[in-house]
């Protein structure tokens, strides 16, 4: 982990740590690199606990790939520091996502609290209350005239 983390903002204007804006997988190389880099054979010895072939295990040593989700998957039972820098690595984007989901809802709750109130809704924006799905209103179509017979399945 370098020394200094310097803060950056993504494109939503969320701050991420300077790891976390690299290029995806980084953290996952630096542990591969680690772990099995220094060893002798070290693409072999990652091809064994990754269950894949040769190259591809060289590949992902030398940053040209990431593990596909079968070999990931075999790479996490293998070894406890593989595994910890991906459940990092699902928390950060969590983190972000949720980030992005709120302030996405609040520019929209923001956009849509001018809106005036339904007729007859008696509040204000569009939140029209609970809504019934066992009966009710739900039941009744909305062409003049018409109602539906759940019984027959039909309208009528």
């Amino acid at each position: 982990m370098p020394k200094s983390r310097r803060e950056r903002r993504n494109n939503d204007g969320i701050s991420v740590s300077a790891s976390a804006a690299s290029r995806p997988g980084e953290d996952l190389w630096e542990v591969l690199a680690r772990t099995y880099g220094r060893l002798r054979g070290a693409a072999k010895v990652l091809a064994e606990d990754g269950d894949a072939s040769e190259a591809a295990a060289g590949n992902w040593l030398r940053k040209r790939n990431l593990p596909q989700y079968e070999s990931l998957i075999a790479l996490m039972a293998a070894n406890p520091d593989v595994n910890d820098a991906v459940r990092r690595a699902v928390a950060r984007r969590a983190a972000a996502t949720d980030a992005r989901r709120a302030a996405w809802r609040s520019s929209y709750d923001a956009a849509l609290a001018p809106l005036p109130a339904p007729e007859g809704s008696g509040g204000g924006g569009l939140d029209r209350g609970p809504v019934d799905l066992a009966g009710g209103p739900a039941d009744q179509d909305l062409r003049p005239g018409v109602t539906v017979d759940r019984r027959r399945g039909g309208g009528g």
